[in-house]
């Protein structure tokens, strides 16, 4: 008889567990099987050294030491700016390799050319419709021939493929884009963004899940190409990759006072023409956006400018009108919201800012004013409840909490927009969002459509925050809002920011814009329309098409309301001064507007159509076309199997990497010495890698463990 039986015959129990003892072991399975799965979701998800991260057929996963270099030259002349981006990728494995890229572009750029560097060669990009352009990719990857294709996933988002890049080959591909110059405030500027911020995506999978143990919203969003929007993120302590080099080739076309960048450190050199050359310091990391400002001197500022240029037998625009400054009447009472995105993205230096604007915000209320703060991440939370008046004592009450706000958590942005579009307004009072966040999402149609929807008499105005803001995200809100946008790149910018967006949130100087054309001129194609409300500092800014044939003479008239009076100005059309690309940047803000309508029930088929019909005429990529190149030549012999490559990036600059993908120090540590083993023995990693395969062998043998102690537990007790 064995121990089990006897002590079975002695308690009058049948031999087993008891019911405790049995609800512990299932207790113990089910933690051992919850942190597995977890642990070999993240692991899937975590590069963490440099190099490529490649996935094969059989999805075997390994790190690989090739390389990226970018090589960036602007050239901006007056309001427009062409770009030349040079990609260059370097295979230092015997392997065949096809490299994926996920990057970042201005959400302005019409991207229109592409060409492949293979050796001496070049090989031209052609625009494709999307999914033709694809399969052509494909078949040409299959076939063993190098090849290029440049997708777009959001109008700042970009994906560049590269296939059969051989052992020890350089390979490039270079794109070129068209953008404007922005002028505000009396100042030019320039954005070139470096990387893709982590996205998040909600509920899905991928390396930008924010970890939380809080609450979910009950709305999570659905990304569903969350896939190609969140590239992996390499651990800092890998050291940053993807280095880049840069230069700017300035003709402003006026005197400049100042030039300095925000973001990096720069050389400047003047020729005797006026032109500047600007460059960075070396090669930097790709991990913030690059900020360039310029101011003209006293004086000399802009008060309008007209750019043409002729394609196809039509004249392109693109117009500036600078209103003249003006003194408002006292504004009415406001009723203020201030969004604040406390999520896990924001951690570090952005939290800082966001929370130094806040109090700057506050602090710039009047005590007829009255003001909320809600504040969000996994879910949200309103300070009051309601709008408070801004005395001195509810304003020190507010600075105080929001000095407690801690960043963490996902970045579910709806409902927090859904209960400030809910408060109600109040006639005789402006009603104004002020929303600061990174935008750090992959559902930006989502809060379009509701900000479109639900906004009202309201107005809303983004303040990007961080090192790398979602520059599309904050723009298009803004304007469906009908307010306007603002960055805040450090912590020094933040008064002079706060200071001058709050004269614009006194009231919209210019309205009821209107442009008048020449008789001659039916039928002009003008974009945004409607021109939207300007505040101060903003000018009147536009692109144009004319009818082909159409005389270019006359004047164009631009009418609206400043300040409450009539207001007019007229551009000569004979002054438009020639330059190439304002036919890209027309088709670019065409493609945006014919998107727009789906928002307005537009049928999707139709308005896909419509973009593919002028993203082919004007060789731009768009959502639903793309450029490809092809080798003609094969170059991957027949019995070569071909590895696919993600290339991971680095964390944007003042992110906390605990913070967005979750504390993972423990099984990172552990992680670190079974690579350590596992490179020693040269042993393949698979989906779950040699590490996985040990720890799978740990958990049963722990397993095994708790199910002894389970079993011999009731012997204890009986024989007690």
């Amino acid at each position: 008889m064995t121990s089990l039986t006897r002590a079975s015959a002695r308690t009058g129990r049948k031999p087993g567990l008891s019911p405790a003892a049995f609800g512990r072991a299932i207790a113990a399975f089910l933690f051992l099987a919850l942190a597995f799965a977890s642990w070999s979701a993240q692991a899937a998800a975590d590069p963490s050294r440099a190099g490529l991260l490649f996935k094969s057929p059989q999805d075997e996963r390994l790190i690989v030491p090739s390389a990226l270099m970018t090589e960036v030259e602007i050239r901006a002349n007056g309001l427009v700016q062409r770009v030349r981006v040079l990609q260059k990728f370097r295979n230092d494995t015997a392997a065949w390799l096809e490299g994926v890229y996920v990057f970042p572009l201005p959400e302005g750029a019409a991207v229109d050319r592409l060409r492949l560097h293979i050796g001496e060669r070049t090989i031209e990009g052609e625009i494709r419709e999307r999914t033709e352009a694809k399969a052509e990719y494909e078949a040409a990857k299959a076939a063993g021939q190098r090849a290029s294709l440049v997708e777009q996933e959001r109008p700042n988002i970009f994906t560049t493929s590269l296939a059969n890049v051989g052992p020890g080959d350089e390979i490039a591909v270079e794109i070129e884009y068209q953008d404007r110059v922005l002028y505000r405030d009396g100042r030019f500027s320039l954005r070139f963004p470096m990387v893709v911020a982590p996205r998040y995506v909600g509920g899905g999978s991928g390396p930008a899940l924010t970890v939380s143990t809080a609450p979910r919203s009950p709305e999570p969003i659905a990304v569903e190409d969350a896939d190609r929007i969140t590239p992996p993120v390499l651990r800092p302590e890998a050291g940053p990759v993807n280095p880049v080099q840069l230069t700017v080739l300035l003709e402003p076309g006026l005197p400049i006072e100042t030039i300095a960048s925000l973001s990096h450190e720069i050389a400047i050199e003047q020729d005797g023409s006026g032109a500047l050359r600007i460059q960075l310091k070396g090669e930097v990391a790709a991990d913030r956006d690059f900020l360039l400002g310029w101011s003209p001197k006293p004086g000399s500022e802009p008060q309008a400018a007209l750019y043409t240029e002729l394609l196809d037998g039509a004249p392109y625009l693109l117009g500036l009108v600078v209103p003249p400054a003006v003194r408002v009447a006292a504004p009415p009472p406001r009723d203020v919201v201030f969004i604040l995105d406390t999520s896990g993205s924001m951690d570090g230096q952005s939290i800082l800012q966001a929370k130094a604007a806040l109090a700057s915000a506050l602090d710039r209320l009047r005590p007829e004013d009255r003001f909320e703060v809600i504040r969000f991440s996994d879910d949200f939370s309103a300070m009051f409840g309601g709008f408070v008046q801004a005395d001195p004592q509810m304003r020190a009450a507010a600075r105080r909490k929001v000095a407690g706000f801690a960043a963490e958590g996902g970045t579910e942005i709806v409902p927090a927009l859904d209960h400030a579009l809910a408060l109600p307004a109040t006639q005789g009072r402006l009603f104004q969002i002020l929303f600061l966040t990174d935008a750090a999402v992959g559902n930006e149609t989502e809060v379009f459509d509701r900000i479109a929807a639900k906004l009202g008499e309201r107005r809303l105005f983004t303040i990007g925050i961080g090192s790398a803001p979602n520059d599309y995200f904050m723009r298009k809100a803004a304007e469906l809002g009908r307010g306007s946008f603002t960055y805040i790149a450090s912590a020094q910018e933040v008064e002079a920011t706060l200071a001058a967006l709050f004269q614009k949130l006194e009231q919209p100087v210019l309205t009821d814009i209107a442009i008048a054309w020449p008789l001659a001129a039916k039928g002009v194609e003008l974009f945004p329309a409607p021109l939207p409300d300007l505040y101060r500092g903003e000018p009147v800014a536009f692109t144009a098409k004319l009818p082909s044939g159409a005389p270019f003479e006359g004047s164009v008239e631009i009418a609206g309301t400043l300040a409450g009076r009539p207001w007019r100005a007229e551009l000569a059309l004979e002054t438009a001064r020639p330059t190439t690309g304002i036919a890209a940047l027309w088709a670019r803000a065409k493609i945006e507007a014919v998107g727009d309508q789906l928002r307005r029930g537009a049928d999707p088929e139709s308005v896909r159509a419509k973009i593919v019909e002028i993203a082919l005429k004007h060789h731009l990529v768009s959502e639903h076309t793309s450029l490809v190149a092809v080798d003609p030549m094969p170059a991957r012999p027949a019995d070569a199997r071909l590895v696919s490559a993600s290339v991971p990036l680095n964390l944007p600059a003042g992110w906390r990497y605990e913070s967005v993908f979750g504390d993972e120090s423990l099984t990172q540590m552990i992680r670190a010495k079974l690579r350590d083993q596992e490179a020693a023995l040269a042993l393949p990693s698979t989906a779950l890698g040699i590490d996985g395969r040990v720890l799978t062998g740990l958990m049963l043998l722990l397993a095994a463990v708790v199910l002894a102690v389970a079993f011999r537990r009731p012997e204890r007790e009986a024989a007690a």
